[in-house]
């Protein structure tokens, strides 16, 4: 994806651990993306970059705070839910993009974004 880095870099941190099987509809474990991960073409159909962006202002992404995918989670509903934990701009961002079933021809949209705790 253009203008991400990969997780795993010095500005995120460490998945947290999962604890357990987790609850049935509940998000799956954090996965750090690897560099072909198809996370990455649906973050650049929902334009979760430039959403992000427009979030915390342009000014707070420039220079070194280049946005890293540190790690995401997946939840199943109709269509998949993408909790995807972004580090920009000196800080930790909480991105929620929704991919819609296929047969619906719907691109994935950024649903929510806030800051993570």
């Amino acid at each position: 994806a253009a203008g991400l880095r990969l997780g795993a870099a010095a500005g995120c941190p460490e998945p947290p651990e999962a604890s357990g099987p987790g609850m049935p509809g509940g998000y799956g474990p954090p996965a750090v993306p690897e560099a072909d991960d198809e996370v990455y073409g649906i973050m650049d159909a929902a334009h979760a970059f430039e959403a992000l962006e427009r979030h915390i202002g342009a000014a707070a992404v420039d220079g070194d705070g280049m946005p890293e995918l540190c790690y995401y989670s997946v939840q199943v509903v109709a269509g998949m839910n993408y909790r995807l934990t972004i580090s920009a701009g000196g800080g930790l961002y909480e991105v929620t993009v929704f991919k819609p079933l296929p047969h619906t021809g719907n691109e994935p949209e950024v649903t929510k974004i806030r800051e993570a705790s």
